[in-house]
C-alpha cells in the first residue's frame, strides 16, 4: 500500500467510525477508487497552474511540467 493511500484510509478512519469497522481491503480499495477519480485534473484546476505560473512555466500542453501530466505522474505515483 502506498504512503498515500495509507494516510488516506488513516484520515478516512479518523472521520468516520463506520469506516473503522471496514476490512482494510475494503479501505484500501475504496480509498484507491477515489485517488484513481482523481487523476484526471478539472480544467479549472488546470487554468489556476497555467493562470498563477511564470510565463515561461510551460508553453504547451503535453510538455513534461504542463500541469495536468505533472497531475497525472504525480498520482501515478500515489496509487503504487
Amino acid at each position: 500500500m502506498s504512503e498515500m493511500v495509507e494516510r488516506s484510509v488513516r484520515a478516512a478512519c479518523n472521520v468516520s467510525p463506520e469506516f473503522q469497522r471496514w476490512g482494510g481491503d475494503e479501505q484500501t480499495e475504496l480509498v484507491s477508487a477515489v485517488i484513481q477519480a482523481m487523476r484526471e485534473p478539472t480544467e479549472a484546476m488546470i487554468e489556476t497552474v497555467y493562470d498563477q505560473s511564470d510565463p515561461g512555466f510551460c508553453d504547451e500542453p503535453g510538455m513534461p511540467t504542463a500541469p495536468d501530466d505533472v497531475w497525472r505522474q504525480m498520482i501515478d505515483e500515489a496509487l503504487k
